[in-house]
């Protein structure tokens, strides 16, 4: 039962993570990415 408890811990914290990183560098290079993406096109 403690190594369920450890495994969920890191999991959830992962899950915050890469939802925080995929809000920050996404939109980031979104913009980045679209208007070159697009004229270069």
């Amino acid at each position: 039962m403690t190594q369920a408890h450890h495994l969920q811990e890191p999991a959830t914290a992962s899950k915050s993570v890469a939802g925080l990183y995929e809000a920050g560098p996404a939109p980031r290079l979104a913009p980045l990415t679209d208007p070159p993406r697009r004229p270069g096109h």
